[in-house]
């Protein structure tokens, strides 16, 4: 089964093509540009370089937050339109949840950061059992401070996982009491074939979503809708 997957949830974005657990291609690209002028080349370069059309394509993968509101927008946007114009089959993943897949530990809880911006960051808890992620809470905003409290009552091992929170690092483990690791930037950044294969699993086991149903997972009331309040 060929499931195409996709993050825009960041200012990254990368597109993942699988066919069953066989990685066929991936495209990962950060820069200044917008997610509308990378996401749509993106996919049409990928397909063409394995000859490979949208009718061959059974399920398509996206996040749905959180993360940039107009990123988040973007992907869903964009992929409930593919799923309704040729019938794929559509997937949501949380983009936090993504984050975690990429680091199958065996101990400790797995804490996904993105950065909220305004100070803020968004936080996941989670933790491996038996092969499958457990989510130990709903995610939410944080101020740094507030992660660190949050985190010092689980009288756990922490592992961080994010990309580009070099400022948000310094004031988190400068209150933590618990033991951590700060894992590697470049595990954080969400990769297409992470969100396709996710999807892969889901679809095997009989989940899917309509494209009228899947919701961008904000968290923050969007900024345009919070000045439009005021």
């Amino acid at each position: 089964m060929k499931v195409l997957g996709f993050d825009t949830a960041t200012n990254w974005c990368s597109i993942g093509l699988i066919d069953g657990e066989e990685l066929l291609g991936e495209w990962t690209l950060r820069s200044k540009m917008t997610q509308l002028t990378r996401l749509i080349p993106g996919i049409k370069m990928l397909l063409e370089s394995r000859e490979i059309f949208l009718s061959d394509i059974k399920g398509l993968s996206v996040t749905s937050g959180p993360g940039s509101f107009t990123g988040v927008r973007l992907g869903l946007v964009t992929a409930k339109t593919l799923s309704q114009v040729t019938g794929m089959d559509l997937i949501e993943i949380n983009s936090l949840e993504a984050m975690v897949f990429q680091l199958p530990l065996r101990e400790g809880t797995v804490i996904p950061l993105i950065d909220a911006r305004k100070n803020e960051i968004y936080a996941g808890f989670y933790r491996w059992q038996e092969n499958r992620i457990i989510k130990l809470e709903e995610s939410n905003l944080f101020k740094p401070g507030e992660l660190a409290s949050k985190l010092n009552n689980l009288n756990e091992h922490c592992y961080f996982t994010g990309h580009g929170l070099q400022n948000y690092k310094n004031n988190i483990i400068k209150d933590l009491t618990i033991p951590f690791t700060w894992i590697a930037d470049f595990y954080g950044i969400i990769r297409g074939s992470t969100v396709a294969y996710m999807g892969y699993s889901k679809l095997m086991a009989g989940e899917k979503n309509s494209y009228l149903d899947i919701l961008p997972l904000y968290i923050r009331p969007p900024d345009a809708k919070v000045r439009r309040e005021t």
